[in-house]
């Protein structure tokens, strides 16, 4: 027995984030330039904010993957709250770019 409504919501939230691929490009590329700075390499928050946005793809692809698991399983609602994981990294971006 499979659930259409979570199929169509996994689809079309995973098309999202899949679109959200364009503008995290540009915030990696431009997460570099804050180690133009020579003593950046010594910040540890640098150094995590830029791993952040970096993991963003492999946070992408391991939801996608986990939640379709999930939705095979008959597991419906775990699949719909781990498609929610890319989210952390969404979130603060639309906010940075609003409110930043």
């Amino acid at each position: 027995m499979k659930n259409v409504k979570t199929a169509l919501y996994l689809l079309l939230s995973q098309f999202i984030y899949l679109l959200m691929c364009a503008p995290w490009f540009l915030v990696a590329l431009t997460s570099i330039m804050a180690f133009a700075d020579p003593n950046a390499l010594s910040s540890i928050a640098g150094l995590g904010l830029m791993f952040f946005v970096w993991l963003y793809p492999a946070a992408f692809v391991g939801a996608a993957v986990t939640c379709w698991i999930f939705y095979h399983k008959g597991k419906f609602k775990r699949a719909a709250w781990m498609n929610l994981l890319p989210l952390l990294w969404i979130v603060p971006l639309v906010l940075f770019f609003m409110y930043g």
